[in-house]
């Protein structure tokens, strides 16, 4: 059975790779007016890689994202509706109760809709009281309403008339006959406090002078209160309820523990055997004069679609002319970049703030996997079951067969391009593992205090190999929002980079092959499918072989970018 995200707060929460992992390097002082990098590569004539139809035909919407409005839903309104919805239970009246159900489903999915918009508003600029503080009661009113509509259904269902809830899907009624109404109102306190601590991380995060000490003291409330929900739901750990019931995963802490071994024993050495042609690299790339202007980020996504596949290209024209996307530098946007999907528009939308620098190119070639896969498989952001792994590789291969393109992207600066991008990945795997680590170790201390989270966090770095690449030492873990927002999300990118790295590895003996073979991935609804299950469907290896390591290895030294 498919797991159900119960807290609307973990909706489309598909932050990408690029939010966090370079947050600490960015480099502003090497964007130049006028490049050779200035225009559209020469070469327009050509057959893309992969044709045929490999999506569903589009459902979604056709609204200009500033046509999108936030609609007011009355609580008291839809307390009032649920309570007669309830009453159905009394009657076998299923066109009635069907009717209200509906109306009521429709207004839960409004109030997701004002909290996604508000979501995005908010990231624009967290120093918004206003937005900031709408943002939250959204939120909590989000969690509040599906809660007792939750309840209604259950009685409806407990009922001597269930039947009249026969059309409405099974795994809502599944998740509604699960119910426990008796911790329902504590778990939402606690929610809603996870959520207000969140928030507040943002605030400190964009603040004129960062309080390390201030930011350390809503880690560890935030610590605290989801030990709390864990303990609460029954769970031993918080690891174990956050694997399960926040993101769907069907393994375990212990198994991603045991490939954090391997990772340390055989990634971590080889990513330090090429660590200096990475740098190298990089700080080539850096110092080129690359124009990393908006406008040709988004023409050299249009080139790369318009080679891959012409349903590629069918999403991005409606990421441009629907403008579903703020990618644009600004002095008040929170540090970071995600893709969330705006429910009842049915749009996904990219926000990010870029770094103004070559990386700016691979954080939208991996935000734009997310869209493309939101854009023909929509999304239900109330009931709906997310694979955020999946949601991972789908997002980090677009990053791999964008590879493909880079000539026409970057010139003669290509081949530190891919391997900027490999390097980026062999990064996803360690650091998934090093934060997934350090997360686990953090919930399991006892009496734990800001300065112990620093000695842990540098204890997991040194045990990596990581510690002469932390920027602020200690204090790096305090970068990366996925510590606040959504513990032990971190892993999944870990995970797909591996599976993400083995769709590299199919490049030499084949650009088509490997880019169907990423089609494939990209089009399966991550709402359907396992991570597991969706490699099995792909055909990729399984990312928990004993042998997964020497695998990786293997997959990269084909690509021939490392001496």
């Amino acid at each position: 059975m498919r797991k159900i995200i119960a807290s609307v707060l973990c909706i489309s929460i598909l932050l990408s790779l690029s939010s966090c992992i370079f947050r600490s390097r960015k480099i502003t002082d090497n964007k130049l007016p006028d490049t050779p990098f200035s225009s559209q590569p020469s070469n327009t004539s050509f057959t893309p890689l992969v044709d045929g139809d490999y999506f569903p035909e589009y459902s979604g919407g056709n609204t200009k994202f500033e046509d999108m409005e936030i609609q007011e839903v009355n609580e008291d309104e839809f307390n009032r509706l649920c309570d007669e919805l309830e009453s159905y239970a009394e009657t076998d009246d299923s066109e009635g109760f069907m009717q209200k159900y509906n109306q009521l489903n429709e207004m839960l999915h409004t109030i997701v809709t004002n909290y996604n918009l508000l979501e995005i508003m908010n990231y624009q600029d967290p120093s918004d009281e206003e937005i900031s503080d709408k943002c939250y009661e959204e939120s909590v009113l989000a969690i509040a309403s599906q809660t007792s509509l939750t309840i209604a259904l259950k009685s409806v269902l407990e009922g001597e008339h269930s039947n009249i809830a026969n059309d409405i899907p099974e795994y809502i009624k599944e998740y509604a006959l699960s119910y426990d109404e008796e911790n329902s109102e504590e778990n939402n306190k606690l929610l809603d406090k996870e959520t207000e601590l969140t928030l507040k991380y943002g605030e400190l995060m964009i603040a004129d002078e960062i309080d390390p000490y201030q930011i350390g003291e809503v880690y560890l409330d935030l610590v605290e209160t989801r030990k709390q929900i864990a303990t609460l739901n029954g769970y031993d750990s918080y690891a174990e309820y956050a694997y399960e019931n926040v993101f769907g995963r069907n393994y375990t802490p212990d198994d991603v523990s045991a490939l954090c071994e391997s990772v340390k024993k055989d990634i971590v050495p080889y990513y330090l055997e090429h660590i200096d042609e990475i740098e190298e690299a990089e700080a080539t790339l850096s110092y080129s004069e690359l124009d990393v202007s908006s406008e040709r980020i988004k023409d050299m996504m249009k080139y790369g679609a318009k080679k891959l596949s012409p349903e590629v290209l069918d999403a991005y024209n409606a990421l441009i002319d629907l403008n579903l996307n703020d990618i644009e530098p600004s002095m008040t946007k929170n540090n970071m970049g995600f893709t969330t999907y705006i429910t009842n528009y049915k749009e996904p939308f990219i926000f990010n703030s870029p770094y103004e620098n070559y990386l700016d190119y691979s954080t939208m070639f991996h935000e734009f996997g997310h869209f493309v896969s939101s854009y023909y498989n929509p999304e239900d952001s109330v009931w709906g079951y997310c694979d955020y792994d999946l949601a991972e590789l789908q997002s980090q291969g677009m990053e791999v067969i964008f590879t493909l393109f880079y000539d026409g992207v970057f010139g003669e600066y290509a081949i530190e391009a891919k391997q900027c991008t490999i390097g980026n990945l062999m990064r996803s795997v360690i650091e998934g593992c090093m934060y997934d680590e350090f997360q686990r170790r953090v919930f399991e201390e006892k009496n734990l205090t800001t300065y112990r989270v620093c000695e842990l966090f540098y204890e997991t770095a040194e045990d990596y190999g990581y510690e002469d690449m932390l920027y602020y030492g200690e204090y790096d873990w305090m970068l990366i929002s996925h510590n606040f927002e959504s513990a032990f999300y971190y892993v999944s990118y870990a995970v797909s980079a591996l599976s993400a790295l083995e769709i590299a590895a199919l490049i030499p003996n084949g650009e088509k092959e490997a880019a169907e073979t990423y089609i494939k991935a990209l089009s399966l609804p991550i709402g359907e499918y396992s991570f597991t299950d969706a490699l099995e469907e792909i055909g990729l290896d399984d990312i928990f072989d004993d042998n997964i390591g020497n695998s990786l290895i293997n997959n990269i030294d084909k690509l021939n970018y490392f001496n």
